[in-house]
């Protein structure tokens, strides 16, 4: 109820849009148990698929690197500029953001004078007694700790609901009666953050940083959804933030995008080039092993300067030397038979035949 009276603005929501998101959860859980029920598994497939996964295959291996095909694609002008004009709403300006800030962290107090340590020929009594001083002065010291912080949390509370609920103070007012510190940044993108805002978020099931949390916010017609929430940062402390001005992203023009428009290019080109080598090679290959050539001859009367490589057993656990081999080397030959050749694998940056 909290939630929804307070904190489903800022993302633009209604009460009817929760309870119809919680419809569609309960109802798609409902279905997964129906039609999950009451289904057999049919037993010579399983059996079937157990004798692939079981298999040990000897194998061997020639790898086409994609750089020497890289480095031959040089693309004209008019090329470039013909494949940015085609996809150019792929090449965006970053969302910019700026934001007034304050950082709330708990005042800790001064801790207790040190305990003096024993000399060695201390008595037990002696011992038992230190021991028990050392063990009140950590106790002291994390019951202060403890109320600092929760003075900070509470002041934090307050600051959000006088903030929502007194609509005469600005965010500056108010920090600045409350004693916070305040801190402003200019336009920014989430990957170019302040040092500040950098900080990783406390909370163990969020990911990313405080700048990505700053621009998730969602502004709408209510004023308040223009405040973040307390976002838990460092080891203790919040960080609230007022949403100033937003740049929105944009299409770079063609001089903004013409050097990462040119580097997808000749990505591209370089990919289509690979495969086409691959099979090309592969085709060869087929020629070669069918006219008495071992493997490897084969491999280098198709042009394949690298050295091929020879395993004698690979089951489904193989991990190999992913320079040099597929990383899924088990899953692309299973399916072939024994003496042919697989059809390539072809990797980001080099194929396997």
């Amino acid at each position: 109820r909290n939630f929804i009276e307070k904190g489903i603005g800022r993302l633009g929501l209604t009460e009817g849009d929760i309870r119809e998101l919680a419809s569609d959860v309960i109802a798609q859980r409902k279905l997964s148990e129906i039609l999950g029920s009451g289904l057999g598994s049919n037993r010579d497939i399983v059996a079937k698929r157990l004798a692939l996964d079981s298999q040990r295959i000897s194998a061997d291996i020639a790898r086409i690197d994609i750089a020497p095909i890289e480095e031959k694609i040089e693309p004209t002008e008019e090329e470039i500029k013909a494949y940015w004009e085609t996809v150019q709403d792929a090449f965006r300006t970053s969302e910019n953001r700026s934001f007034t800030y304050i950082i709330a962290k708990p005042t800790f107090p001064d801790e207790p004078a040190e305990i003096p340590a024993l000399a060695p020929e201390a008595s037990e009594e002696a011992k038992a007694e230190h021991a028990a001083n050392q063990a009140k002065r950590s106790a002291e010291i994390a019951e202060a700790r403890r109320k600092a912080q929760l003075e900070t949390d509470g002041k934090v509370d307050d600051f959000l609901y006088e903030l929502e609920s007194k609509k005469e103070l600005t965010f500056e007012e108010l920090a600045k009666q409350d004693g916070w510190e305040i801190k402003e940044t200019g336009l920014f993108a989430a990957n170019d953050a302040p040092e500040d805002l950098k900080v990783p978020l406390r909370s163990s099931s969020a990911q990313g940083t405080a700048a990505d949390e700053l621009f998730r916010m969602n502004e709408t017609s209510d004023p308040f959804s223009k405040i973040s929430p307390a976002i838990a940062i460092g080891e203790n402390e919040w960080l609230i933030a007022k949403l100033g001005e937003t740049e929105a992203s944009r299409v770079q023009t063609y001089a903004e995008a013409r050097a990462e428009a040119r580097a997808r290019l000749i990505a591209e080109k370089a990919a289509a080039a690979l495969k086409q080598a691959a099979d090309e090679a592969a085709e060869t290959i087929k020629a070669a092993l069918a006219a008495g050539k071992t493997f490897a001859e084969a491999a280098t009367a198709a042009g394949i300067t690298n050295e091929t490589v020879s395993l004698p057993e690979v089951t489904a656990g193989y991990q190999g030397d992913t320079t040099k081999v597929p990383a899924n080397l088990f899953d692309a030959a299973k399916y072939t038979d024994p003496g042919t050749l697989a059809e390539p694998v072809i990797e980001p940056d080099r194929g396997f035949i």
